[in-house]
Formats: structure tokens, sequence, C-alpha cells
């Protein structure tokens, strides 16, 4: 049974831990736990086969003498792996729940298998309440699931595609800084696929380095983390932004960056803020979003932009961004283009053609829980070519046809109710008339 204890922070608390017992166990020295520090605002999630030596270490750094009170969480059935991944839950969770800011690096986030794991996860529900219950957090776990905060939290472990990926754009950027040139990433990847928690990643792991947040420490980490760490402290201090095309999804990262620590609301940009700047590196999300000369309300402002970088009256977002940074990381899905405005896919993929471009694929899904077969599944279903048998996924879907609006929103507002993130998706239905013009339905 997850046992909870809690104390001072201070001077006090190694020899207080070293001869505490919980339920017979002394834990203080060589048993697994996960402990939360915290004051008012800011807290620290960590784990530890050394409690003792840790909370020694925590107290010899500035920004944990900032806090005050210790929580412990153990169990005599913990081991290495469990509170690895109790750490990683609770951080990922904690940062959303938008009690505490969080002191953490994402650094520490990891991603186990390990023996029985389903059932100790179940177990960690049970601790989110003893939380709740002890005042460190304060929202349901599914509420928090819902949330922007949760979605677009840097706070995520990464799968083996997305290690991979990260730590191949790391080390070609420190090998092209070290050398003095440009260099362009660009990271191809179909809805889903994680393109935008991979920038956010990044961008966090950067800020964390500059300021001296992250280290490899004493305590076991995941190989791929480390290597990620390591990757990132090989490159120097630079000027970074984070370019999101779309408005509203910006104002929506600016709010999430409000509430995590080394992030500001400043660094999530529109592409015309960089024109007159000078950044090291530009990380785009959405860049099949990036506009050109075409269908736009504000001709005046494009074409000034344009003229201040020399472009004349034909250059796009995608030639600001390029002109305005010496390295790009391009986060780009070619199905996602819908508008006229859209850069051209020819002029990305000549610069993907690029012998000099770094070339990277994300292909796993990990936004539905039926994966990429389902994905192409029903892609194939509203193609000319839909497919001729049925094929069974492991996740169980249900597929309800309506011919009453009405019981259908009362259906989505039920589903709504238990579940949440449920949507209405309608494409053109009825003649649209717009300004004395009449386009015909689209179905």
């Amino acid at each position: 049974m997850i046992s909870i204890k809690r104390m001072d922070f201070n001077d006090k608390v190694p020899e207080k831990i070293k001869e505490l017992k919980i339920d017979g166990i002394e834990f203080g020295e060589k048993w697994p736990v996960v402990y939360i520090i915290t004051n008012n605002k800011e807290a620290y999630v960590g784990e530890t086969t050394n409690v003792f030596n840790r909370m020694k270490q925590h107290l010899e750094n500035p920004d944990r003498r900032k806090l005050k009170g210790l929580c412990i969480l153990t169990d005599e059935k913990f081991n290495k792996s469990v509170i690895l991944d109790l750490e990683s839950f609770l951080i990922k969770y904690m940062q959303a729940d938008n009690k505490f800011i969080l002191q953490n690096g994402n650094g520490g986030i990891q991603n186990h298998n390990y023996y029985d794991k389903q059932e100790y996860e179940k177990q960690f529900k049970e601790v989110w309440k003893i939380l709740k219950e002890n005042g460190l957090v304060q929202n349901e776990l599914l509420s928090i699931e819902n949330t922007d905060l949760f979605k677009y939290s840097p706070y995520k472990a990464l799968t083996s595609e997305q290690s991979l990926i990260v730590k191949e754009i790391l080390d070609t950027l420190a090998n092209d800084i070290t050398k003095n040139k440009k260099s362009t990433s660009i990271v191809r990847g179909g809805a889903g696929t994680g393109k935008t928690i991979l920038g956010i990643y990044i961008l966090k792991l950067l800020m964390d380095k500059q300021r001296n947040k992250i280290m490899i420490e004493e305590e076991q980490i995941d190989e791929d983390v480390d290597t990620i760490i390591r990757e990132a402290q090989n490159i120097k201090e630079l000027k970074i932004g984070l370019v999101i095309p779309m408005n509203s999804l910006r104002q929506t990262l600016k709010n999430v960056f409000k509430r995590i620590d080394g992030l500001s609301a400043n660094m999530v940009i529109g592409p015309s803020e960089v024109v007159g700047k000078e950044y090291d590196l530009l990380i785009v999300d959405e860049a099949h979003r990036l506009k050109r000369r075409v269908n736009l309300t504000g001709y005046g402002t494009f074409d000034s932009n344009n003229r201040k970088l020399g472009f004349g009256n034909q250059g796009t977002e995608l030639d600001w961004i390029l002109k305005s940074s010496k390295h790009q990381i391009l986060f780009y899905d070619n199905n996602q283009s819908v508008k006229p405005s859209d850069i051209e896919k020819t002029d990305m993929y000549k610069l993907i053609n690029n012998k000099s471009t770094h070339v990277y694929e994300l292909k796993s899904q990990m936004r539905c829980l039926g994966g990429n077969d389902y994905i192409e599944y029903v892609k194939k279903i509203f193609s000319n070519d839909p497919p001729k048998e049925k094929i069974n996924f492991r996740n169980t879907y249900d597929l309800k046809l309506f011919d009453n609006i009405s019981e259908m929103k009362n259906a989505m507002q039920e589903k709504e109710n238990e579940f949440g993130l449920c949507r209405f998706i309608a494409t053109y239905a009825w003649p649209w008339i717009s300004k004395g013009k009449k386009y015909k339905h689209i179905l």
C-alpha cells in the first residue's frame, strides 16, 4: 500500500529521513521513493533510491532552497522502474494541474516498460487521489487531460521515434554551430504524430540548458534521455523563437507558456515578427500554413515586410524565416495545407530536396488509439478506391448514423460529459451566399 510522509524541507530534513520508517521500512538510504518539494507557488518532483543523499544535494541548490515542504511517497512493492514511471506521471499531470509551476526540466520524463506496469499505473491514480486529499494537486485527472496545458506541455515522455529525431536534430545543430554553418531541419509527419509537442520539447530543453537547469545527476536515468541532455549541453546560448502561423494556436501557446518555468509568452511569435530581427534558431510549427501573397487580408503589411527583406512582391513567409535565422527546424505536413494563401508545396519540396537540408519523418500516430492502420483505413473509405474488406482493430469504435441533428447533438453532449474533447465537424452542406456571390454546397 502506498504511504505518504510530509515534513518541512530544511537543513534538518536529511537526518530526519535517515531515521524515519514507514510501515516498518527504513527507506531513508536504500529504498525507492518518489518525492515532491513545494512552496506556495513552485514544486519539484523527483525519484531516488537514496532520499537521504538526494535531499542533501537539493539543499545545496538555490532553486530548491526556496521550497519549504517535502512529501515522500513509497510502497513496499516499489522498484526503480516503477518510481521512474511514477515520477514521469506526476511531472506530466502536476504541470497541467496548474497549482504549482514546476522547477523540473523536461529531461526527466521517461517512458518505461516493466513487469506489471498496467497494475502499477492503476495505483498511480490512487496516488493522485492521495495528493488531492493532501492539498498538493487540485484537479481531477480527466479534467486535466482536457486542458491546453496538458495537451501542449513539454513534460511528455518521448517515443523511441521522437527521441531519435531529437538526438539527431540536436547533434546536427551542435555540429553546424561549431562549423559556423547555417542549417535547416524539416520534420515531416501527419496530424497526430506529435509535431507541435516535439517543437515545444526542443525549445524547453534548449532554454533549460541556457539557464543551467539540465544536468546529468547521480540518479540513474534513461539512456535516450542521457544522450539528449548531453547533445543539448553541446549547444551554446541561442536566440530562439517559436513561430506559429495560426493566430488561434499562437494565442493558446502564449497562455500555456506563461505557466511553464523557463518559457514565456513572448517566445511564441507570428511569421511577421521575425522581420528585421536576427535569430539563431527559429522553430516553426505548421510550416505548411506559412503564407504567400495570395488571398490575403493585409497586402500592405505583407508587401512592406517583403521590401524590408529585399524580396520585392514575391517573397513568402517561408523566405522571411530563412532570411531571419541561421538555423531552422520546420514541422511540415503537405496534407494539412488547405488555403490558397498557404505556401505552395513546390516551394517546400525545393527545400526538402536540397542536399544540405536534414529531413526527418514522424510516422507513429499519437492521437488515435487505432494507430496508423485506422487512419489509413478511414482515408481509404473517403477515397476513390474504398476498401473491399472489413478490418478489425484492437480498440472498440462506435459508428452511429443519425437522421435527426438534435438526437446527434444530445448523444454528443453525453459523450462530452463523460469523456470531454468531443467535437462537431461539418463541411458546407447548404448554399453559401457571401457578398452577393452564391457558392454551391459541397458534400
